[in-house]
């Protein structure tokens, strides 16, 4: 028997699916979009997790810091766009602008996850495994120093 639902529920879910995919979000917020659409359609909630089993993770300064690293996150990061772990995408704003934001890559996604930017669920901030962080630190640092050579 086919899906008859409501075809408005059908759209947000396939538009929530695609953003998804295409911003490489996390299992956690991919649990938090779907809420969002079935809470926004009167539809239940209580099946889906309150959380995903997921690495913690955190921010490339925090990382940085922890180190001892002298690099700052913006440095990091432009590295990082060189080496294919991260890449640099837009979206218009409500006054028309365009914004940039930063999303690991298929690549970058071992190193870390993509996370709903709280300052706009549109946008995604990368966070970065603890335990993975020393030999994503060692290619920043041989890609710099092949770059200074």
């Amino acid at each position: 028997m086919p899906f008859t639902g409501d075809p408005a529920l059908i759209a947000d879910l396939t538009i929530a699916r695609f953003t998804m995919d295409a911003l490489r979000i996390s299992d956690a917020g991919r649990v938090l979009m779907f809420s969002r659409v079935a809470k926004l359609h009167g539809r239940p909630t209580e099946f889906l997790p309150e959380y995903t089993d997921e690495t913690v993770t955190r921010s490339l300064s925090d990382l940085l810091k922890e180190q001892g690293s002298q690099l700052t996150a913006r440095h990091a990061n432009l590295v990082l766009v060189e080496l294919g772990i991260l890449e640099v995408r837009t979206r218009d704003s409500a006054n028309g602008k365009i914004k940039r934001f930063k999303a690991l890559t298929e690549e970058g996604l071992a190193f870390g996850k993509n996370l709903i930017s709280p300052h706009n669920e549109r946008e995604t901030q990368p966070h970065y495994y603890a335990a993975r962080f020393p030999e994503l630190l060692d290619r920043i640092n041989a890609w710099l120093q092949r770059d200074a050579a």
